[in-house]
C-alpha cells in the first residue's frame, strides 16, 4: 500500500520524447471497466479501495464483493469445478459431476461453439475458465476470446500462399487436444470437428471418466485412441461417433473426394440435411440432440431450473464448520450496516423535513409581522 500511495502522489508520462507531470487534471473524460487488482488479504484490498477513492471528487470507484467464494454475476467453470468437493479416499472415486450438470453446460459451450464458427472464427484452446456462468440466468457464456482467430478450416495450405497463412493450430492442454494435434502438431489446422472433440475430451474429464490427467503427451495419444467406447453412456459414444465421422469426410474433402456432400445457401448438407454451421460436415442438430439425452435421460433433469451439482453444495463445503459460522456472521454485519445506512438516510431527511418545517415557521412570522406593521403604519391621504 506504500508503494500504492506513492505512485498515486504523481502522474508522469512521456509524449514526444519530453516529460510531463500532472498533478490535477482540468478535465477527467475517461471511463475505465473491470480493473483488476490483486491484494492479499480482504483488509488489504479494502485499504486499497479506500486509497484509489480518496485521490479525487471525480473519481470513484465501486467493486463486487464475493459472497462465500463468488462474485455476484458470474463465476467461471474452471473455479466452479476447482471449488467442488473432493470424494472421500476410501472411496476411490474420481471427482466428477452428474450427467444432469454436464449435459447442460456442454450444451452451452457447444452452442458457442458453432456461433464462433458460423461467425467465421474458430477456437485454437477451449479451457474451461474461458467460459463463465452467469449467476442470474444460470447460462454459460464465453468470457475469454483470447483464443479465437480468423478460420483457415477453408483455406487451402499447400498452395504457393501457404507460408503467409498462420495456421490455427491447438495451443491448450494435451488433454483436451484433437488426435490431429496429436499427430501433426502445430502443421494441422484446428477445424469445428477438432474443437468439438477437444469438447468431448472436457465432457469426460468432468464426468470422471479421462483415463489420461498427468500423463505425458504419447500416452495421452494413446489413451485416446484406445478408449473403450463401450463402457460409455450412450449418448457420448454416438457424440464421438459424429465427431469422428466429420473428421473423416473432412478429410477426404481436403483431398479432392466429394463424398456425396451437396450445397445449399452456402451449407454442407448431411444426408440431405443442414449441418448447423457454415461449410461445416460436423452434425450441430445431432450433437446437441446427444447433449439432450444425456442430461435429460440419464441425468433426470426435465426443466432448467434444477440444481447443477455445485449448487447443491452448501458454503460449508468450501470450509469448516467454524468458518462457515464466521462467514455467517459476516453477512449478518453487512445486514446490519445497511439497516443503519438506512436508519441514518431516514434520520437525514427527517432532520431536513423538520428545518423545512422551521423557516416556513419562521417565515410566516415574519409575513405576519410584516402585515401588521403596514395594517398599523398611518395612513397618508
Amino acid at each position: 500500500m506504500t508503494l500504492t500511495n506513492e505512485c498515486l502522489q504523481c502522474n508522469v508520462f512521456r509524449w514526444s520524447n519530453n516529460y510531463y507531470k500532472q498533478r490535477k487534471p482540468l478535465l477527467y473524460c475517461r471511463y475505465i471497466d473491470d480493473c483488476f487488482i490483486v491484494c492479499a488479504t480482504q483488509n488489504e484490498m479494502d485499504l486499497c479501495f479506500e486509497l484509489l477513492n480518496n485521490q479525487a471528487e471525480s473519481i470513484k470507484l465501486t467493486r463486487e464483493k464475493p459472497t462465500g467464494r463468488w462474485l455476484p454475476k458470474s463465476v467461471s467453470l474452471l473455479d466452479l469445478w476447482v471449488g467442488y468437493p473432493e470424494p472421500q479416499s476410501e472411496t476411490r472415486t474420481k471427482k466428477s459431476w452428474s450427467p444432469g450438470t454436464v449435459g447442460r453446460l456442454a450444451s452451452d459451450m457447444l452452442a458457442i461453439i458453432e456461433m464462433v464458427y458460423d461467425s467465421g472464427y474458430t477456437f485454437c484452446d477451449i479451457e474451461l475458465s474461458h467460459f463463465h456462468l452467469d449467476v442470474d440466468t444460470r447460462r454459460v457464456y464465453l468470457n475469454s476470446a483470447c483464443q479465437v482467430f480468423k478460420s483457415t478450416e477453408q483455406v487451402d495450405l499447400t498452395g504457393e500462399n501457404a507460408q503467409q497463412v498462420i495456421r490455427n493450430y491447438w495451443r491448450g492442454r494435451p488433454g483436451c487436444a484433437p488426435l490431429s494435434w496429436h499427430k501433426r502438431g502445430e502443421q494441422c489446422a484446428v477445424r469445428v470437428s477438432d474443437c468439438a472433440e477437444a469438447l468431448f475430451y472436457i465432457i469426460l474429464d468432468l464426468m470422471g471418466l479421462a483415463t489420461w490427467p498427468g500423463l505425458e503427451n504419447e500416452r495421452i495419444r494413446q489413451e485416446k485412441e484406445t478408449l473403450d467406447v463401450s463402457k460409455l453412456l450412450p449418448p457420448l459414444a454416438e457424440f464421438r461417433n459424429t465427431v469422428f465421422r466429420a473428421q473423416e469426410l473432412s478429410e477426404l474433402i481436403s483431398r479432392g473426394n466429394d463424398c456425396g456432400i451437396m450445397f445449399q445457401d452456402g451449407y454442407m448438407l448431411l444426408q440431405g440435411k443442414r449441418g448447423g454451421a457454415t461449410s461445416s460436415v460436423l452434425d450441430f442438430r445431432k450433437l446437441f440432440a446427444k447433449l439432450r439425452a444425456l442430461y435429460e435421460i440419464f441425468g433426470g433433469v426435465s426443466n432448467s431450473d434444477v440444481p447443477f451439482d455445485f449448487e447443491d453444495v452448501a458454503d460449508i463445503g468450501y470450509c469448516g464448520s467454524d468458518q462457515a459460522r464466521i462467514i455467517d456472521l459476516l453477512k449478518e454485519v453487512h445486514r446490519l450496516n445497511d439497516k443503519i445506512s438506512f436508519l441514518k438516510a431516514d434520520k437525514e431527511a427527517l432532520m431536513m423535513r423538520v428545518e423545512y418545517v422551521r423557516r416556513n415557521a419562521a417565515q410566516s412570522r415574519r409575513e405576519r409581522s410584516t402585515i401588521a406593521m403596514l395594517s398599523n403604519a398611518p395612513k397618508i391621504d
